[in-house]
């Protein structure tokens, strides 16, 4: 397991314990107090629509 992309000093310690304890098939019983934030930055389902159909739209870009 390698860790990529961003590193956040405050958000990694909750991301590793969650990603350890999935690995070990027990249950993280360590609320994440930053997971409501992270899922309010997503994309929503327009933009997912709009990604879809310009993938469709030029298949090139997946290659």
């Amino acid at each position: 397991m390698v860790q990529e992309g961003g590193y956040s000093e405050a958000y990694v310690p909750f991301c590793a314990h969650a990603v350890l304890a999935a690995l070990a098939g027990v249950e993280n019983a360590v609320a994440d107090p930053f997971l409501p934030i992270v899922l309010a930055q997503q994309p929503g389902a327009d933009f997912n629509a709009a990604q879809t159909g310009a993938l469709k739209a030029h298949p090139f870009w997946r290659d």
